[in-house]
């Protein structure tokens, strides 16, 4: 139409970012941080590089598992986190957000992960257990992969609510109401086997050997007694 001013090819900014994953000297504590940005160009750039080294290093120290712990905490120089991402935002002219934090420590243990090739996904976890810690770490790396591939909801049965299992319950019941009893019986225990199967990490099917659950591909992999204690997954898009 004349007189209209063409605004040139419209560039749709699609959520991008990085998460960074790191670990004390013993290997005892770790943090994970996702931050997110609008575009490839500064998730690569070294100014988004090093503020995301500085937070993942601050939740690390402090051991935060909160982005609004984070966005309060001081920061190197002068002022407070918050201040520093605002900062950097506006030197790089984009908006950028802390996604998620998380920080784990174990005691007779060890703490490790995996951030996948994009770095668009990371995954941190915690093991007990009284193997090598060269080991542990491998196995972690390996179980951080599976995270990232087949994310759980939690990590055992005991993490869910009463009431969503019994929600799960009846409505199995529902399915096999007009059979007889030893059926229905059956038929639940079955499916709440299979719910745990693809909601608990423990019972997941452990992605290098699904005739194993996760569980005890850890014991396998590092002996009696190892427990996995806890894990993260955090992502800057989905």
């Amino acid at each position: 139409m004349a007189g209209e001013r063409s605004l040139g090819p419209v560039v749709e900014r699609s959520k991008q970012g990085r998460c960074r994953l790191r670990t004390d000297e013993e290997g005892r504590a770790g943090s994970l941080v996702a931050l997110a940005c609008e575009t490839r160009y500064v998730a690569a750039t070294e100014e988004f590089g090093e503020l995301l080294d500085g937070l993942s290093e601050l939740v690390l120290v402090q051991g935060l598992s909160s982005v609004e712990e984070l966005l309060d905490e001081g920061w190197r120089d002068g002022g407070t986190v918050r201040g520093a991402i605002t900062a950097t935002s506006l030197e790089l002219q984009e908006n950028l957000t802390v996604v998620g934090v998380r920080s784990l420590a174990v005691d007779g243990g060890y703490v490790g992960g995996y951030v996948h090739h994009n770095e668009w996904v990371g995954v941190l976890a915690a093991v007990r257990t009284a193997a090598q810690r060269e080991d542990a770490e491998a196995f972690l790396g390996r179980l951080g992969m599976h995270v990232a591939a087949f994310p759980p909801t939690v990590l055992s049965r005991g993490d869910f609510a009463p009431e969503r299992i019994e929600y799960e319950t009846g409505g199995y019941l529902l399915e096999v109401r007009d059979e007889p009893e030893g059926l229905r019986e059956a038929w639940v225990q079955s499916r709440l086997a299979r719910f745990y199967a693809e909601h608990c990490l423990l019972d997941q099917r452990w992605v290098l050997d699904e005739s194993q659950t996760v569980a005890q591909a850890a014991l396998d992999a590092l002996g009696e007694g190892t427990e996995i204690v806890d894990y993260a997954r955090l992502a800057v898009r989905t």
